[in-house]
């Protein structure tokens, strides 16, 4: 297209493709210049590529789980991508295995791509169940400060020990005699002694009187 078209204001003629011939003879036309694909899109493809990795190897279904790659820019960290998991199957599994599954993709996807740590920007999670799904209610608003139901403890109280009364040892005969005897040795003494002081208050009685008749 030339000057005086352009000042005519004449449409340019569409630029038709050049054709031209192989070593075999045959036409071909001439490839586009296609522009590379960018680093946006390089790595939400590596990000879906590692989302399937990992849910292979952790056996959720496919169907469970799925992703979006939001883009995301950071003063500090620049341009990045954000990782927002959508749950559309409610299994409380998800919920209990959440944090481990966000640590395994993490893993995965800095094996592959060590500078990950800088464009990605976090996870979200988000539910997306799709209609007729169940799952469980809230609870009364006081339940979530209510202390859980536990059994009360009960006091232990300090066992006394149980007083034991140990049977004494069977004396044998051959001990038993001698204290047998010195008890009636001491009875007979005692008993001997007694019947000495009465003869004497007798006797000094008697001579109290003898001596009153002279």
């Amino acid at each position: 297209m030339g000057v005086l078209d352009l000042l005519l204001g004449r449409e340019p003629e569409p630029k038709k493709p050049r054709v031209f011939l192989t070593s075999q003879g045959s036409t071909s036309f001439e490839p586009s210049d296609s522009a590379p694909q960018s680093p946006t899109r390089i790595r939400k493809d590596l990000l879906k590529m590692v989302l399937r990795d990992v849910l292979t190897r952790t056996g959720i279904p496919a169907e469970w789980l799925t992703a979006e790659m939001v883009r995301s820019a950071s003063p500090r960290r620049g341009d990045g991508l954000h990782v927002r998991f959508l749950v559309r199957h409610w299994s409380v599994r998800m919920l209990e295995h959440g944090p481990a599954f966000q640590d395994e993709f993490t893993q995965r996807l800095l094996m592959l791509d060590p500078q990950a740590r800088d464009w990605l920007h976090g996870f979200s999670w988000q539910f997306t169940l799709g209609d007729g799904e169940s799952y469980p209610q809230l609870p009364p608003p006081a339940s979530w400060k209510a202390t859980p139901l536990v059994s009360p403890v009960a006091k232990v109280l300090p066992i006394k020990p149980i007083g034991v009364v140990k049977a004494q040892p069977e004396t044998p005969v051959e001990e038993a005699k001698p204290l047998e005897m010195l008890s009636e040795r001491v009875a007979e003494q005692g008993a001997e002694m007694k019947r000495r002081r009465q003869v004497d208050r007798f006797a000094a009685g008697r001579g109290s009187a003898q001596r009153a008749a002279d």
